[in-house]
């Protein structure tokens, strides 16, 4: 049992201290920063498709500005286009950052809990060694008195 736990925390701790090399990087990097830094560093489909869309709104508004000027209707509403996916990014980035966060949050706390659960086993087997010097020198006391016999 002991051996499966510290296996165990062995895997766990590897796997925080990933997640907190992570996230140490992630931290001081600026908004644009994170939105190139955070597809090669965290799996997230929508941030990736919103990335995308982002992308595609961005030429269509340049087109747009081309063939009917910055000012026109057409232009403004793809510039909302874009500032509505700007926006939807940020939120995603932010949502993304607060789970990297609390994964290396749930991550300590995983550890911490197999440290509690190594020290009790540890405790166990020791109490269990205890009895059992106990019981072989109760059961070699008993064989001394059956040969004195």
């Amino acid at each position: 049992m002991l051996k499966l736990l510290n296996r165990l925390r062995a895997e766990k701790q590897a796997e925080y201290v990933a997640k907190q090399e992570l996230l140490e990087k992630l931290k001081p990097m600026s908004g644009d920063e994170l939105r190139q830094g955070l597809p090669q560093s965290v799996s997230d489909k929508k941030l990736n498709a919103l990335l995308d869309s982002l992308h595609a709104a961005e030429q269509e508004r340049l087109s747009l500005a081309k063939g009917y000027g910055p000012e026109s209707p057409a232009s403004r509403e793809a510039q909302l286009r874009v500032d509505e996916l700007n926006n939807q990014i940020n939120q995603r980035v932010k949502g993304i950052m607060t789970g990297v966060e609390q994964q290396v949050a749930t991550t300590k706390t995983e550890v911490q809990n197999l440290d509690a659960e190594i020290a009790a086993a540890r405790k166990q087997d020791q109490k269990k060694a205890e009895t059992r010097a106990y019981y072989t020198k109760r059961q070699e006391l008993e064989d001394l008195r059956r040969q004195r016999q």
